[in-house]
């Protein structure tokens, strides 16, 4: 066992992203933070990296944790680290006491929850799930219409409009602004954007070879 670090084992918010127990590990020394979250990746800390370090949470046990505020412009915003169960105030003295971080720079007493909400701008989501559902009802009434099976061309175009958005969101900033709110960082989709990119884009190929393979 390493005395001079410790690890708690427990779930994570990354962005947009929530992870349940136990597929995120934070582990703390002197010099070091890192929090590891499966399938999301190691997100590592140096104490001039943290403004503060706060509990944060609406259901005690279930649904607490400690909050990251952090300087890192390549990693997402939000930074939660569910504890499961325990005490995210005696968390934070144990980081206090590691030496990570100093009592002024903890806020673990502070009651005060901050709700960010999606970094994402309200209007254009709901343009976005409009022209999703309706080109879904469109497919519905053509597949029913001409009596076939499986997804339609409207479906098809469906992967498309996201495919394209979801990736002009990752390469166009100008794209980013019309989209993500303002003082809020692309880092904190580019998972869900990434995982949207790889699901429409194999759909895609699935619709085409399967449209090949007719004839």
């Amino acid at each position: 066992m390493n005395h001079d670090s410790i690890t708690i084992i427990g779930g994570a918010r990354i962005g947009c992203i929530n992870v349940t127990f136990p597929f995120a590990k934070l582990t703390i020394s002197k010099d070091m933070l890192n929090l590891k979250v499966m399938l999301l990746g190691n997100y590592s800390f140096k104490r001039g990296d943290i403004i503060s370090v706060e509990r944060y949470g609406l259901i005690p046990f279930f649904s607490w944790g400690i909050r990251i505020n952090h300087t890192r412009n390549n990693y997402p915003q939000k930074m939660i680290f569910w504890t499961f169960g325990k005490n995210p105030v005696k968390l934070i003295e144990k980081i206090c006491t590691m030496g990570f971080i100093d009592s002024d720079v903890k806020n673990s007493v502070n009651d005060k929850i901050k709700i960010d909400g999606i970094p994402v701008k309200i209007i254009p989501l709901a343009i976005i799930i409009i022209v999703w559902n309706i080109l879904l009802l469109l497919d519905f009434v053509y597949i029913f219409d001409k009596q076939k099976t499986g997804p339609g061309i409207f479906s098809f175009l469906a992967l498309i409009c996201i495919f394209i958005i979801a990736t002009s969101l990752k390469c166009t900033n100008s794209v980013k602004k019309i989209i993500l709110k303002s003082n809020r960082h692309y880092s904190e989709i580019q998972h869900i954007n990434n995982l949207l990119i790889l699901v429409s884009g194999f759909m895609m190929v699935l619709y085409i070879l399967k449209y090949i393979l007719k004839f």
